[in-house]
């Protein structure tokens, strides 16, 4: 069963570097994880998680930085779902851990606060792309380190046409070191991801780095041919 607010690569959009409300955001997560793996044997009391866990970040809409969102973790606790609980009137909710609940309520929250930030961030960088003349811009950069090995991530967008790609590598349990290129597209008004635009290529795994950056360089091309009325 796909844990609620699953994302494959290319849809989540990590916030800046850690600090301290990025260390809250992984306690968030923790709890998340417990209160769905405690439930992922129970369908019905999973997706009732679900549906409180939902409606509990829906009353923390007003908080929109992590760390307003951080107060009000602290200044709180699994009472605070109570009365959310008895507004949905599933009786399968008292069998849930509203700690945990608080938690997962609050790493979907944060979730959003982060991919809005980004969203902001994003646009500003168009932005400044359409005033500079760049016609390829870099939406997101990231390394993240782990065990002494470094992953990657990236995403690059053609301005004119919203057209651009996700790179990224990462350390699978059987093949080792793999690495995925995903064409997207935005909507550069809003910079919202658009999925169902058609799209120039498909998404590929490749088994080297050096495969990797010669596929994204073909496909920038092709991008490029196509925003030049090349390509039919």
């Amino acid at each position: 069963m796909i844990r609620p607010e699953q994302t494959r690569p290319g849809d989540a959009t990590p916030g800046p570097a850690a600090s301290p409300s990025q260390d809250q955001v992984t306690v968030w997560r923790r709890q998340e994880e417990a209160l769905y793996g405690a439930a992922l044997s129970h369908p019905n009391l999973y997706m009732a998680a679900m549906r409180l866990a939902r409606a509990v970040a829906d009353a923390m809409r007003p908080f929109e930085t992590l760390e307003d969102l951080g107060e009000h973790f602290r200044n709180n606790d699994a009472s605070y779902v109570v009365p959310i609980a008895q507004g949905l009137d599933i009786p399968q909710l008292a069998m849930l851990d509203f700690s945990q609940v608080l938690g997962a309520a609050c790493h979907l929250r944060a979730r959003e606060i982060l991919e809005e930030t980004a969203r902001r961030e994003a646009l500003e960088r168009l932005a400044e792309a359409g005033r500079s003349g760049q016609s390829w811009v870099t939406l997101r950069e990231v390394e993240k380190e782990r065990n002494g090995q470094t992953t990657f991530e990236k995403l690059e967008v053609h301005r004119s046409t919203g057209l651009g790609f996700f790179l990224a590598s990462a350390i699978d349990m059987e093949k080792g070191w793999v690495f995925y290129l995903e064409p997207l597209a935005i909507d550069i008004e809003t910079g919202h991801r658009l999925p169902d635009a058609q799209l120039p290529a498909e998404s590929q795994e490749l088994a080297s780095k050096e495969a990797l950056m010669t596929a994204a360089e073909d496909l920038r091309q092709r991008i490029a041919q196509l925003a030049a009325g090349e390509v039919p």
